[in-house]
């Protein structure tokens, strides 16, 4: 994990993978995130990484703009998109190396407050 984000873009990388499943930051504001987050998705191997996230973020923020209680926070985004993961795989692998990266950032004691915009910490994703 320390090799994946020990670059000068590992806070880049890190705010938008979790600005990707923060139901609270409007999508129109998350176009970067998904740049930056399609970019190290597809660094890992994977395909269509950009139209992936870009059509869970409609998904998701359509049942958000609609007054569903079913995403409000980031733990039930990435909940979400695990129980959607045959339909967008690049998100749900997103999903899993988010909550990978918030378990290093805590165990390693950095805790500048990035990951924990919404509240409610990825590492509570239930499988």
């Amino acid at each position: 994990m320390h090799d994946r984000f020990a670059d000068n873009d590992d806070a880049a990388i890190l705010t938008a993978m979790s600005n990707i499943f923060n139901p609270v930051v409007q999508k129109t504001d998350k176009a970067n995130d998904v740049v930056v987050a399609s970019e190290y998705l597809c660094s890992l191997g994977y395909d269509n990484c950009r139209e992936d996230l870009e059509l869970f973020m409609s998904s998701m923020h359509s049942l958000v703009d609609s007054g569903s209680k079913v995403v409000k926070h980031t733990k039930d985004a990435a909940n979400l998109v695990m129980k959607k993961k045959d339909m967008y795989p690049a998100a749900a692998e997103l999903a899993l190396e988010t909550t990978s990266a918030l378990i290093f950032v805590m165990v390693s004691g950095f805790t500048d407050g990035f990951l924990f915009s919404s509240g409610s910490p990825a590492c509570s994703i239930e499988f």
